[in-house]
């Protein structure tokens, strides 16, 4: 019975935490999508396939159901890849490689075909926004983790955390934007270096922006990559150009792409906004949505640095996977301020998960850190998953619809 009690206090807070207001449930249902998207491998084979993809759909299939397989399969996936190598450095099954290319392939034809499947079956609402962005934010972390894994960046620790740090920097930057201009903006990697230098190389740059890379092109390297590997094993990318291991040229170039990339969403930032005095759609502070994804890159890297044990090296995918919990959990909060016009709140009991972990540094250690680590990811999953699940079932009821299932009345009229 008290166990009991305890958990219903603990759902009651979970409630309390991801609850939205009234107000806010208004201006979400106001809400419309707004989003550019400048991917050269979009326009010129993709959406075709895409195109040709959700015609093959049956009706009743609703599009959050399409978004959540997908993500659901390339998290399946990648816990089978950390299974073999929890460190980035073993080699797993040449198989598994192979399944993370292909679910990473499906993930990306379900995660793009997800709203044209709502407006096909005319099912579109903010919900179907908020779903696809929610599981976009947990899938970059199992994605970042796969190349990781894949080059068995293991042997550099520091690589691994600057990609994570990376990936998270760059999808929560994109949404920052977003929550700033009221706008999302894709395939803005060569359009920022045509920004950057549009001066200097006007013709030459002119010419690049034909091939612009982003989220698309990224995730195709990453198949290739993987597939690569299934075919000639992970000590492929230890071989030499120009006397430079492949895997630390792939790093340098990742790298490159990262800061270029950046550039576009933070001149957005800092430019201004769209509301009163150049804030935010919530007429706030452009710059404060940078405390809350400070509070997630620096103690992920700081208690990285300061482990004394070799815990978070031997599991390091376990590491970075409850900081992506983590970092998924902000930017949902971030997606959710920009499409119900409302501030950011900063304290949030995820935080808890990074919180234990720094604390049992702080008292050097009286927690062997890799059970701890073991209980933060759990707690920090647990508490994801479960405050989705209310906030999701809140918006339905608000609604009026459901979540995976299209009303059958509904499926029928679009059918004739």
């Amino acid at each position: 019975l008290r166990m009991f009690e305890v958990f219903e206090r603990i759902i009651t807070a979970f409630k309390e935490e991801s609850m939205l207001s009234q107000a806010q449930l208004k201006r979400l249902l106001e809400h419309r999508y707004c989003s550019q998207d400048r991917s050269i491998l979009s326009e010129l084979f993709m959406n075709n396939f895409w195109n040709w993809l959700v015609e093959r759909y049956p009706l009743w299939i609703a599009p959050n159901a399409l978004t959540f397989v997908g993500l659901m399969t390339n998290v399946a996936s990648t816990l089978i890849l950390a299974w073999y190598s929890p460190d980035a450095k073993q080699t797993a099954p040449l198989w598994v490689y192979l399944i993370c290319a292909l679910s990473l392939f499906f993930y990306q034809s379900l995660d793009a075909t997800d709203g044209k499947q709502a407006r096909r079956t005319e099912t579109a609402t903010p919900l179907g926004e908020l779903f696809d962005h929610g599981c976009d934010s947990v899938s970059q972390t199992f994605i970042v983790m796969q190349i990781c894994m894949a080059l068995q960046l293991g042997y550099y620790p520091i690589v691994v955390m600057l990609f994570w740090v990376s990936a998270t920097l760059l999808f929560y930057c994109a949404h920052w934007q977003a929550y700033v201009s009221g706008m999302l903006r894709f395939g803005s990697c060569l359009i920022a270096l045509t920004k950057l230098y549009n001066r200097m190389f006007q013709r030459l740059v002119s010419s690049m922006m034909r091939f612009r890379f982003d989220v698309i092109e990224a995730q195709f390297c990453i198949m290739a990559i993987c597939t690569v590997t299934s075919i000639c094993g992970p000590e492929v990318w230890k071989n030499e150009l120009f006397g430079i291991e492949l895997k630390i040229l792939i790093t340098a170039l990742a790298a490159v792409a990262a800061v270029i990339a950046l550039y576009s969403p933070l001149t957005v930032v800092f430019t201004g906004g769209v509301g009163k005095n150049g804030s935010t759609v919530a007429d706030t502070s452009v710059l404060f949505p940078a405390v809350p994804l400070a509070a997630v890159v620096l103690p992920s890297m700081i208690i990285f640095c300061k482990s004394t044990s070799n815990a978070f090296l031997t599991h390091i995918v376990l590491y970075f996977i409850m900081f992506g919990i983590v970092s998924a959990k902000i930017t949902c909060k971030l997606v959710i301020g920009h499409m119900t016009k409302s501030e950011l709140q900063l304290s949030d009991s995820v935080f808890c998960g990074p919180l234990a972990l720094f604390f049992n540094q702080y008292f050097d250690t009286a927690i062997n850190e890799y059970p701890l680590l073991l209980i933060c990811l759990v707690w920090c999953a647990f508490y994801f998953i479960c405050q989705s699940v209310l906030l999701v079932k809140q918006i339905c009821n608000f609604l009026k619809i459901e979540c995976f299932r299209i009303p059958t009345s509904k499926s029928i009229r679009v059918r004739k």
